[in-house]
């Protein structure tokens, strides 16, 4: 039997409770080397032995444990150092406390109890060295949230009651609804923040890896390493970045990306082109489109803007007053009240109607009827809220649920800042009728502080929620306004 085998099987028969005060004996000579101590502490976890001779502990080695526990965040050499003076002392606290009674008993149990001492001391500095490493292994902390956010974590395992500090290896996070978002931070400080229906992977092993499936990403990165660079993919582009400030927005077929500062470099997945988007740029990579890829310089903001519903619509579909009068005619005709003729005519005499007009749609959701709209799908200039704005809605709800009417918005450098909204009581609404609503801007308030508005900030998005996911109602217009102040007299 060699020295590894037979430490072995001493140490087993130590832990089964079957050892007799010449192995402990034995046992102690061989845990002088350091090896030897490190194979111990490995079996003694699989063992459980702090839980098996917990129970036979004195009062002095209950102290020794909480003592040692308590010493876990210090410095490793420290931590050694008053280990090793704890057990000196309670050892001689054992052989002063023990000298009545049956000699050779006590000297079995001054043994057990200096070895079960020396073990403890060796656990839990395997125990401050596991979680020492563990603390310094890359992990993704949820620093902000609002709204319904899903996340699904380590192993695939969804996390039930989500709280900020949560802390997590990887995986999949899903802002739900139009009014939702979150804030994740890396251990670098690198941050990401996801707003509105979007879906999102991210993971670090060495890397840091996030694939934005759809919606809207907003990142502040640290430098990383020339090497080994944040990676972005979506379905249209991969994101090379060694430290910036960008905003994405990934939807189907396409990916648009705005640079705030540093330098990112996107390829295009189609034909694998690739170019690199300096600071105050942007670019569109699409799916359907493989002409010019060229960056885009930004231009100075706005504070006016009219919806181009076709285009701006997220969510939400898109209806258009051609097949809106189609749809009628076919239906005059099926009740009698025109003939397909006069019905063709009739469409053929609106044929000179721009198809550009029409309406959006809400859609059902989880969370509600929901709309959202976009002014960066249609127009190059940021649009730049200040006091003086005005939201005008225009529509017709055939439904008297509440609304919730909002915007979500961004600093003006770049990033992404958060969600405003304001409730439309559904009494306001006459079912089957046109409804036009004017807001001022501070109408609009953050739910987690009601003394802020979203002046001097850039519009992402408008949306809408119906609270009823079956409500039915269409949207025909929304303007954002700049309303001076009527000069004093």
């Amino acid at each position: 039997m060699n020295d590894r085998q037979r430490f072995e099987d001493l140490w087993n028969d130590f832990l089964e409770g079957e050892q007799s005060p010449e192995g402990v004996t034995v046992l102690q000579q061989m845990l002088q080397d350091p090896d030897r101590l490190s194979q111990a502490t490995d079996q003694y976890q699989l063992h459980r032995l702090l839980g098996l001779q917990g129970q036979g502990l004195n009062e002095n080695e209950d102290d020794f444990v909480a003592a040692t526990m308590d010493l876990l965040p210090a410095d490793p050499e420290q931590f050694v150092t008053e280990v090793e003076a704890t057990v000196s002392k309670l050892q001689v606290r054992n052989v002063i406390g023990r000298n009545k009674g049956n000699d050779s008993f006590h000297r079995l149990r001054i043994g057990i109890s200096t070895f079960v001492l020396t073990a403890a001391a060796s656990l839990l500095l395997s125990c401050w060295l596991y979680y020492g490493w563990r603390s310094t292994t890359p992990e993704i902390e949820l620093v902000e949230f609002r709204g319904e956010i899903l996340l699904t974590g380590d192993g695939g395992k969804v996390v039930e009651g989500l709280a900020i500090g949560h802390r997590f290896l990887g995986g999949t996070v899903e802002s739900v609804s139009p009014d939702s978002y979150c804030k994740l931070r890396f251990d670098d400080k690198t941050t990401v923040t996801i707003s509105g229906r979007t879906l999102l992977t991210l993971s670090q092993n060495g890397q840091k890896i996030v694939r934005l499936r759809r919606g809207n990403l907003s990142a502040d990165v640290a430098p990383q390493p020339i090497d080994h660079p944040m990676l972005v993919f979506t379905e249209a582009a991969e994101l090379k970045v060694l430290g910036t400030e960008f905003n994405v927005e990934a939807t189907t077929g396409a990916t648009s990306l705005v640079v705030n500062e540093g330098l990112v470099r996107l390829k295009r997945l189609t034909d694998g082109k690739q170019i690199e988007v300096p600071a105050r740029q942007s670019v569109i990579a699409s799916l359907e489109d493989e002409s010019g890829l060229s960056p885009i310089r930004r231009e100075a903001p706005v504070t006016a803007w009219q919806s181009d519903l076709n285009q701006d619509a997220v969510i939400g579909k898109w209806v258009s007053r051609h097949w809106m009068l189609g749809a009628k005619l076919k239906k005059a005709v099926a009740n009698g009240q025109m003939t397909k003729s006069a019905a063709v005519n009739a469409y053929k005499t609106a044929a000179s109607f721009d198809d550009a007009t029409g309406s959006v749609w809400a859609m059902p959701s989880p969370v509600g009827s929901l709309i959202v709209l976009s002014p960066r799908r249609s127009l190059k200039q940021p649009v730049l809220l200040n006091a003086n704005t005005w939201v005008k809605v225009c529509g017709r709800t055939f439904s008297k649920s509440p609304m919730k009417i909002g915007l979500s918005v961004g600093l003006p450098d770049g990033g992404f800042e958060g969600k405003y909204s304001t409730q439309t009581p559904g009494s306001e609404m006459a079912a089957g009728e046109d409804f036009e609503i004017e807001l001022p801007i501070d109408r609009f308030r953050d739910a987690k502080n009601p003394s802020s508005a979203p002046t001097g900030k850039e519009l992402i998005d408008w949306w809408c929620i119906a609270e009823s996911s079956s409500a039915k109602y269409e949207i025909t217009r929304v303007e954002i306004t700049d309303r001076k102040e009527k000069a004093k007299p």
